[in-house]
């Protein structure tokens, strides 16, 4: 249900697309027949609102998602990497998905500290801080990185927006 609090954020765009796909599968989730249950199971309350009119500007994030268990972070088999394919096709320009094997937090800090840093002069301002819009999701073993990941960049001064496990 909190995944639905980050799609209703995007529901104008969400609503401008929908019926067009972007030459992935998951770009409708809505009427996916061969969707993982979890993944039906979090677009469900989002599927349930698409007839509902959302005047909501569409805002930039940052989302790091984590695997659980010796699973690899691309394994299209699983609902983590399915959610961040449905947000990289859904929202190409406005959102910046990756997905990392739960023992890759080292790897998913940098990659997340390099997305944030937009002058690419390899040091953080307080104003890149304050403008990233960071969400970060886990499953199991990824459930707790995400936490681990969230503390890290509490301690750096970077404000999380919404942690899932």
């Amino acid at each position: 249900m909190l995944l639905v609090t980050f799609l209703d954020q995007n529901a104008a765009d969400a609503q401008r697309d929908l019926g067009q796909s972007h030459g992935n599968a998951m770009s409708q989730p809505c009427n996916e027949e061969n969707l993982h249950s979890a993944v039906k199971e979090a677009f469900s309350l989002a599927c349930l609102r698409k007839g509902r009119s959302m005047d909501v500007p569409v805002r930039s994030g940052v989302v790091v998602g984590f695997v659980g268990g010796f699973v690899n972070h691309d394994d299209l088999k699983r609902p983590e990497v399915q959610f961040a394919r449905f947000l990289q096709d859904r929202y190409p320009s406005t959102v910046h998905v990756e997905v990392f094997a739960n023992r890759e937090g080292k790897k998913a800090l940098g990659w997340l500290l390099h997305q944030l840093d937009t002058d690419n002069d390899g040091v953080l301002t307080e104003a890149e801080k304050e403008q990233a819009t960071i969400l970060i999701y886990g499953h199991s073993w990824g459930g707790s990185q995400a936490v681990t990941l969230a503390r890290q960049l509490d301690g750096l001064g970077i404000r999380v927006r919404l942690t899932t496990q």
